[in-house]
C-alpha cells in the first residue's frame, strides 16, 4: 500500500473518532440543557414552595388575580 495512503486512513480515522466524539458532545449538552429547562419550569409550582413552606402554588389565586 502507497505510504499516502497509509497517511490519509489514519487521518480519515483519527477525523472520524473526533466527528462521533463530537456529535455525542453536543447530543450531551443538549440533552443537559433540556433536562434543566424542564426541572427549572416543572419542580418550582409543584415541589419546591410547598417543601420550603412558603405560599402555596395555586393556580386560581393566579387566575383570579388576572381577572381582577
Amino acid at each position: 500500500m502507497h505510504c499516502n495512503l497509509k497517511v490519509a486512513m489514519y487521518v480519515f480515522a483519527v477525523f472520524a473518532v473526533f466527528a462521533v466524539f463530537a456529535v455525542f458532545a453536543v447530543f450531551a449538552v443538549f440533552a443537559a440543557f433540556a433536562a434543566f429547562a424542564v426541572f427549572a419550569v416543572a419542580v418550582p409550582p409543584c415541589c419546591s414552595e410547598r417543601r420550603w413552606g412558603s405560599h402555596a402554588y395555586e393556580p386560581k389565586d393566579v387566575l383570579g388575580k388576572a381577572l381582577d
